[in-house]
This record gives C-alpha cells, sequence and structure tokens, in this order.
C-alpha cells in the first residue's frame, strides 16, 4: 500500500466551499434548537396542565422536525454549490450504484452477518462487566420511536439524513478531499476510527465500538472500490440503516 497519492492533488483541487456545509448545519441546528426551545416556554406558561410526558414527547417530536429542515437546507446549499455540475455528479452517482450493487449486497450481508452474531461471542467470552445485547447508540435511536408520529420522522432521519450527511463527512470530505493532500488510506484509516467514535460516546462497554468498526470499514471499503463514489457509500449505508430501522419498528 503506498502512501503517496498516484495524482499529485493541489489545496486548489479541494471542494473547499463543501467544508462549511457541516458549520453550516451545526449552527443552523443550534438557532432552531433556540426557536423550538423558546415556543414550547411560551406555550408551557400558558399550558393549565402541562404533564412531563407531554414535553418529552413534544421535545422528541421537534428534535427531528429540526433535523429535517436543517437537512433541506443544508441539501440546497449542496445544490447551489454545485448547480453548474450537480445534474452530471446525480447520473454518474446513480450509474456507480448499478455498476456496483454486487458489491454493495455482499458487503452488507457480510456487515448483518457480523452485527448478527457479535453479541454471541461478547456474552460467550467478554468479561461481564463487557457484555451487551444491543450497543448504547442502538438504545438511544429507539428512542425516537416513542410516537407514531416520531417513528415516521424517525425514518427521515435514520434512513434518509443519517447516512447522506454521515458519508458526505466522514468519507466525502475526510478521505476524498483531505485525502487528496493527506492520502487517501491514511484518512480512511482516520474516517473509520472517527466514525465510530462518534456512535459510542455513550457506550456502557468498550466492546460497542466494534459494532461501528465493522460498519465504517464495510463503508471504506466499498467508497475506495468504487474509485471513491459518495453515492455508492451513502447506498451501502442507507440499505443498512433501512434494514435497521424496519427491524425496530417490527419488534
Amino acid at each position: 500500500m503506498s502512501f503517496k497519492n498516484k495524482h499529485k492533488y493541489q489545496w486548489k483541487d479541494l471542494q473547499g466551499r463543501d467544508f462549511l456545509l457541516p458549520f453550516i448545519y451545526w449552527i443552523g441546528n443550534f438557532c432552531l434548537s433556540i426557536v423550538i426551545l423558546t415556543i414550547m416556554i411560551a406555550m408551557n406558561e400558558t399550558q393549565e396542565k402541562g404533564t412531563s410526558s407531554f414535553n418529552v414527547n413534544i421535545t422528541g417530536t421537534s428534535s427531528l422536525v429540526m433535523e429535517i429542515i436543517s437537512f433541506i437546507i443544508i441539501v440546497g446549499l449542496w445544490i447551489l454549490f454545485h448547480r453548474h455540475s450537480f445534474k452530471t455528479s446525480w447520473i454518474q452517482g446513480l450509474q456507480n450504484i448499478k455498476q456496483h450493487w454486487k458489491l454493495i449486497t455482499i458487503t452488507f450481508i457480510a456487515m448483518l452477518v457480523f452485527k448478527e452474531i457479535y453479541p454471541y461471542f461478547v456474552d460467550a467470552f467478554a468479561p461481564e462487566q463487557w457484555k451487551f445485547k444491543e450497543t448504547q447508540n442502538d438504545k438511544i435511536v429507539e428512542g425516537m420511536f416513542a410516537t407514531p408520529v416520531s417513528t415516521i420522522l424517525a425514518f427521515f432521519s435514520i434512513v434518509i439524513i443519517a447516512p447522506m450527511t454521515e458519508e458526505f463527512l466522514f468519507r466525502h470530505l475526510i478521505i476524498g478531499e483531505l485525502g487528496k493532500k493527506l492520502n487517501f488510506y491514511v484518512m480512511s484509516v482516520i474516517s473509520i476510527i472517527v466514525f465510530a467514535s462518534l456512535h459510542v460516546t455513550e457506550a456502557k462497554s468498550p466492546l460497542e465500538i466494534v459494532m461501528y468498526l465493522v460498519i465504517a470499514v464495510g463503508i471504506v471499503y466499498v467508497y475506495l472500490k468504487s474509485n471513491r463514489s459518495l453515492a455508492v457509500a451513502i447506498a451501502l449505508h442507507t440499505l443498512n440503516n433501512l434494514v435497521a430501522y424496519i427491524f425496530m419498528v417490527i419488534m
């Protein structure tokens, strides 16, 4: 494995405007949260008989709505930034998914099998204090299914927003763009570690990170094998989250 890219990139080759989008997304979420919080406080002050459960449900639904609004704004900006090439990139992305559908399917099956058998190995061989049946991140996600409305909104968050935003950040920006100057393979390792680490911030067992390391490795693998196609990475991530969403709804 070479630690030098075959093509020598210049800093000007990086799509600099794309790096603005994560900051705009976070700032937008922060501003929207303040607006929603202000509205909720005003509603509670005028509510004669408010209950804590009412507040929790509204908060969860409001957070999902806020996430969807922020996502729509970011996608709009992304299209605006690349308005001259977006249509071509969109068509090429669909062609890449069609070309690599076997790679996506096989990798997904491998990831799914591992996620199913890994907890059994943990239960059989891990120290008692490290055992877990499901990750804390999954438990947090399950909290999004509190009401029928939040369950519907959770579909957009889990199946559409999360794959697109996470792949844009962890694959497109970290590997695809920064990798031009800092090496694609090196940035792939960093992408895997950061992705997995951010999914286990609430973990009770250090072994939970293995689940997300495997997911990250699978997505990075198809991303690199497809010549760094963001569409292929998003397709695999979407498929993974869609199946997880369906199981959560059924269970």
